[in-house]
């Protein structure tokens, strides 16, 4: 699929779109906003990330490195060209 810039930018928006509605919308296939069920909590190291203050720890590790990763990835040569 050939597409100049701004078209590329409409197609690959409307993908994602389609994908997100797809996904929300179509309960046979994905269960929908129910999300899928019994999934064990995450565990790592032998400690259970069972309840939501817990798993927020695993969210803050992983933001602050990614964030030390983009950092090290913009002030490398490839990320300053």
């Amino acid at each position: 699929m050939r597409t100049n810039r701004h078209a590329f930018v409409i197609v690959t928006l409307t993908f994602a779109l389609l994908v997100t509605l797809i996904a929300r919308d179509w309960v046979d296939l994905t269960r929908g906003p129910l999300g899928i069920p019994n999934l064990p909590p995450p565990t790592a190291f032998g400690y259970s990330f069972d309840t939501t203050a817990k798993f927020y720890w695993i969210a803050w590790v992983f933001a602050v490195a990614m964030l030390g990763f983009l950092h090290a990835l913009c002030s490398s040569r490839i990320g300053r060209t």
